[in-house]
């Protein structure tokens, strides 16, 4: 009798960053609340990283979704606005966790009034050993 027994997946450890401008992506954004300021250029990078304890997780990808108005390029919302129904979360993005445990996504501020964007992400596991994970949304604005 072969009898194998998987283990339940686990909680992981998860850090959002933002980085602008974009395409370097050097400088590392402000961030207040769980919100981020960016510079007044307007392109940004958005990395997650994803941790199992210590250990960075291979497994496993990101999907990002922005508040939107109606369409892609319609118009940024602030992340309230799709918490409340007034938006509606699109997804832009699905990008697979790199070998460092990174999953990286470039984006150009687009609001128009107020001046912020909202943002969530999911992580789905994949096999990874770490549990499926919705981040809280939050909002990236430009300084200037």
């Amino acid at each position: 009798l072969d009898v194998t027994i998987e283990a339940a997946p686990v909680g992981g450890v998860f850090e959002t960053t933002v980085w602008y401008p974009s395409p370097a992506c050097g400088t590392q954004a402000s961030e207040s609340g769980g919100d981020f300021t960016i510079g007044a250029d307007g392109f940004f990078c958005i990395r997650v990283g994803v941790k199992l304890g210590a250990v960075a997780v291979t497994k496993g990808t990101v999907v990002f979704q922005v508040c939107d108005i109606s369409g892609p390029g319609s118009g940024g919302l602030p992340a309230a606005s799709c918490e409340s129904g007034d938006g509606q979360w699109l997804t832009f993005a699905r990008v697979r966790v790199d070998g460092n445990g990174e999953a990286e996504v470039r984006s150009r501020y687009q609001a128009f009034n107020p001046q912020v964007d909202g943002y969530r992400w999911r992580y789905i596991g994949q096999g990874s050993g770490v549990k499926n994970y919705w981040q809280d949304a939050f909002d990236v604005g430009s300084s200037g």
